[in-house]
């Protein structure tokens, strides 16, 4: 996957997302290695009601890993509630989407081992929540990946109740 500061021009940027889509479109899914990733391929092979909403139940409950900066990082290690996050383009024209990853080896995964990413662990709630202005892309870089518009997440935190 390219990484953000490789797309900081038009032409970059068009090129990055061709070969973040090519390396997707060659990619096999991910084997699931927990019960986050088993409901998101599932609803991948069979988009169906009952999948999505199973799906987002699961995320909701899971904890989820957000992309950083190492100032980021400092600041939430400092307080709990400073959470800053990274965002990355999805496609051409469309606004940029916050970056949430099942586990921290599919992050890895995804970014190659690079060490110039920071993350967040967090509940996937508290993530939604916390971008809830954004559009959501999680497992940005493998396969499945997901995304979900901004009027979505909205609605999934209002229609599934937290967990006490």
């Amino acid at each position: 996957m390219k990484p953000p500061e490789a797309m900081s021009t038009t032409e970059s940027r068009r090129y990055g997302l061709a070969y973040n889509a090519i390396i997707l479109t060659e990619q096999p899914f991910i084997t699931p290695t927990n019960p986050l990733e088993e409901a998101m391929v599932a609803m991948a092979k069979d988009p169906s009601r009952e999948h999505t909403q199973a799906f987002e139940t699961v995320l909701l409950r899971s904890k989820v890993y957000v992309l950083t900066n190492k100032e980021g990082l400092a600041a939430f290690k400092a307080d709990p509630t400073k959470i800053t996050f990274s965002t990355l383009p999805v496609d051409p024209g469309q606004p940029y989407a916050m970056v949430l990853y099942t586990s921290r080896a599919r992050l890895h995964q995804a970014m190659h081992n690079d060490t110039r990413w920071y993350w967040l662990s967090m509940p996937g709630r508290t993530a939604l929540a916390t971008g809830r202005n954004h559009q959501v892309a999680l497992n940005y870089g493998l396969r499945p990946p997901v995304y979900i518009e901004a009027k979505q997440v909205t609605s999934m935190l209002a229609r599934t109740p937290p967990v006490p």
